[in-house]
């Protein structure tokens, strides 16, 4: 009987939409109709005959819409006479449309219900990642495994991001690397008119080895097979302004590197002042050691500017020899107190610093990095 009656009532809402249906159809014909006359009145002489044919096709759809809407109401009316009398026969169609009807009305509560249980989940794991975060948790046994894969999840996000290093390599890359023998043995701050043209004479050349290739290289080449197995940080020197190129090897790759020396040429590399500035960077990423491979000494030329001015006024004022040389050396004793400095802080920040200095006068320096 309950079935029946749900059937009733689905044939008596299908026979009053086919009934609106037609009385949307007639009422879409009318205004069809009206905007048909709109396109054949568009002059001014015919607007008082325009305003008579638009009234009367406004009274006629306005009687088919009364029309309609009676005749729907007479339908229902005698549909509900009906069923005190009838009996509908239920067919196939109505009940397998009835049990799509119930079984996706229940898909839609499970899903309702899938919604909130992952809505609950997600507040839960919200609430232990706070927790877990905050150490606050008064179930700290439980919270453990969670608290350690959060924690194994962050040092792999922070691996990743700040890979660790443990040997830097810091390689000079100015003028005293890549000065040629013949004129390698003297610094480049006594380098007078001719030992400069001569340098540039090279670089255009390469008629004769320079120190880099002589002896950078095979120094390079050592380092590569002492680090082997070792995260390794190289940074190509630069000035003051501009503190070079820095790439992670792991392992050093010593042609690739080697290519990148060979063509980094830079007037000054203030090789200390950056080294104490990588050493604070990478200190909580495992550094271990510091090498620095240069061409003299102390390889911060960042005063070349001043050293040059003054060998220009030599060369243009000769009789000024002695206050200019006096000059260079005020230069180079503040250069060594400032680098002074900066090796006393690499000193105390407890890293062992090696100095590869690669003199033409004495190659066996190469050799005692091995």
């Amino acid at each position: 009987a309950a079935r029946a009656d749900v059937a009733a009532e689905f044939l008596r809402q299908r026979k009053a939409a086919a009934e609106a249906h037609d009385a949307e159809e007639a009422a879409a014909e009318a205004l069809w109709a009206s905007a048909h006359a709109a396109q054949q009145f568009e002059t001014e002489e015919d607007d008082q005959e325009f305003d008579l044919m638009a009234a009367h096709i406004n009274r006629t759809a306005q009687c088919q819409e009364d029309y309609w809407c009676d005749e729907g109401l007479s339908v229902l009316h005698e549909v509900d006479e009906e069923d005190e009398d009838e009996e509908y026969d239920v067919g196939s169609d109505d009940l397998a449309y009835l049990e799509a009807t119930q079984e996706a009305e229940a898909a839609a509560t499970r899903a309702q219900e899938a919604l909130e249980a992952a809505r609950l989940a997600e507040e839960k794991a919200k609430s232990l990642r706070k927790t877990c975060k905050t150490g606050r948790s008064p179930k700290a046994s439980q919270a453990s495994p969670v608290r350690k894969a959060l924690a194994g999840e962050e040092a792999k996000a922070k691996e990743k991001d700040d890979p660790p290093v443990e040997v830097l390599i810091c390689l000079d890359t100015s003028f005293a690397m890549h000065a040629p023998e013949t004129i390698a043995h003297r610094a480049v701050s006594e380098w007078g008119e001719e030992d400069w043209d001569y340098f540039g004479r090279h670089l255009r050349t390469r008629s004769e080895p320079c120190r880099l290739e002589s002896l950078g290289l095979q120094a390079l080449g050592l380092l590569a097979a002492a680090s082997r197995g070792l995260a390794v940080e190289v940074r190509l020197c630069g000035a003051d302004a501009a503190p070079g190129e820095a790439e992670r090897h792991c392992p050093l790759d010593e042609e690739k590197l080697g290519r990148q020396w060979k063509r980094a040429l830079r007037r000054g590399a203030d090789v200390w002042r950056h080294l104490v500035a990588d050493v604070e960077r990478l200190k909580e990423r495992g550094l271990r050691s510091v090498v620095v491979v240069t061409g003299t000494e102390l390889p911060d030329e960042s005063s070349d500017d001043n050293n040059d001015n003054n060998n220009n006024d030599i060369n243009n004022n000769n009789h000024d020899n002695s206050n200019n040389n006096d000059n260079n050396n005020d230069n180079n004793d503040n250069n060594d107190n400032n680098n002074n400095k900066l090796l006393s802080f690499l000193t105390l920040a407890g890293l062992p610093v090696h100095v590869v200095t690669l003199s033409l006068s004495g190659a066996s320096s190469a050799r005692e990095l091995a």
